[in-house]
């Protein structure tokens, strides 16, 4: 379930926490911790305490994943 709590201009972003991003794209917490500290992952941001991920950053992460050949 995406929540719009930024906005890209005037418009709200939907974005996806943390637990979310990795339930949708079914990997652990770990492997997402592992693939930041690598320079790699979707892009995020944080607001107050929290961290979140746009959809949009979610859906070109998993494109730069499938060109790149994994899975």
């Amino acid at each position: 379930m995406c929540s719009p709590v930024a906005t890209d201009g005037d418009r709200p972003m939907e974005v996806l926490s943390i637990a979310e991003y990795c339930k949708r794209e079914k990997i652990s917490r770990a492997l997402l911790n592992k693939e930041w500290s690598q320079g790699r992952g979707p892009k995020s941001f944080k607001r107050g305490s929290r961290r979140f991920i746009t959809v949009k950053a979610a859906d070109a992460y998993r494109r730069q994943l499938e060109r790149e050949g994994r899975p």
